[in-house]
């Protein structure tokens, strides 16, 4: 699966049900020594109130990515800012 596919997923964290949105422009942070995606980084959809922000997330904390979701299961919280 390539990094582009990611787009137009709809996010869900199996920790407290939360629905973060559809991944718009997704991330990788790679370790390009051992080869490894390291985290997944899903930017905030920014506006002209609202700075983007970022959330990223452990690649072991990513449990599924199917054809149209991507769960994930972290304490990390979604943020606007």
């Amino acid at each position: 699966m390539r990094l582009s596919e990611l787009k137009g997923k709809e996010v869900i964290n199996l920790t407290d049900g939360s629905r973060w949105g559809i991944c718009l422009r997704p991330e990788a942070d790679v370790d390009l020594e051992q080869g490894r995606i390291v985290s997944l980084v899903f930017p905030a959809k920014g506006g002209w109130l609202h700075p983007a922000g970022e959330t990223v997330v452990p690649w072991p904390d990513i449990r599924r990515i199917s054809q149209d979701v991507i769960l994930v299961e972290t304490a990390a919280r979604r943020h606007s800012g």
